[in-house]
């Protein structure tokens, strides 16, 4: 099984970082549209890049080569 010290670390880590929600308002205005990718009866997606500080944990990337984080594209739709 896990040792005991690394569950106790991991878990300590994960209770400090989501005890208390980050809360992000996020606008249409937040994102960089880099292209369309399609649309639909309801609506359009297009793909995206959110461009505030900071970013929030779940729209980071980390670079492989050099460990910076970046903002990850992600497919935004925007409902008519």
């Amino acid at each position: 099984g896990i040792p005991s010290e690394c569950y106790k670390q991991a878990r300590e880590e994960f209770d400090s970082r989501y005890s208390t929600p980050a809360t992000f308002q996020i606008a249409y205005r937040d994102f960089q549209i880099i292209r369309p990718l399609g649309r639909g009866a309801f609506g359009s997606v297009k793909e995206v890049k959110y461009i505030r500080d900071p970013i929030p944990d779940y729209l980071q990337r980390t670079n492989p080569t050099d460990s910076t984080i970046t903002s990850a594209r992600i497919a935004l739709k925007i409902i008519n």
